[in-house]
């Protein structure tokens, strides 16, 4: 059972490396869970979130869950619970969450990192334009994973950002 798997596979282990001390009781460990409204039906997916939320009332074990998730409703139910909004805090990626916004923080700061540390350190004034900036942030099309590429391909030693910029744009 899900139960079982989660108590042998996450919880005594946690505890015992706690117990022996090998593990901050104060430093908490992640878990993450993706996909959830993937499993094999609402009964499923209701019974994990009820064993994660058993497992956090009684163990005292420093653990997060990181659950992601389609809305479904059965899943909406069993955050609703009394005792899952003592330990759960929903998160809603509609539209009412920018991450334009987001993309942007991110890549102006990754930007000054580069101009700060990078061993090709001459760089126009103007560098990168807010139009560049914005171009980079509208291809993203709201997805992370291509700013943080761009991002990195920039970072590259082995090559001047400005042109690296350039060849993207």
């Amino acid at each position: 059972s899900f139960q079982e798997q989660l108590q042998r596979l996450v919880v005594n282990p946690l505890r015992e490396a706690v117990e022996q001390n090998l593990l901050a009781e104060n430093s908490p460990q992640l878990i993450i869970i993706n996909g959830l409204d993937e499993c094999a039906g609402p009964d499923i997916q209701k019974s994990i979130l009820s064993e994660i939320s058993d497992v956090l009332t009684v163990f005292n074990i420093p653990l997060c869950f990181l659950i992601s998730s389609q809305p479904e409703q059965a899943i909406r139910q069993a955050f609703n619970t009394s005792q899952s909004r003592k330990y759960f805090h929903v998160i809603a990626l509609d539209d009412s969450f920018d991450p334009d916004k987001d993309i942007d923080t991110f890549v102006r700061s990754k930007f000054n990192e580069i101009k700060q540390t990078h061993q090709f350190q001459s760089y126009p004034l103007d560098w990168p334009t807010d139009d560049s900036i914005q171009t980079l942030i509208d291809r993203s099309s709201r997805q992370f994973i291509y700013a943080s590429v761009v991002m990195k391909y920039l970072e590259s030693p082995h090559k001047s950002p400005v042109k690296g910029l350039n060849i993207i744009l």
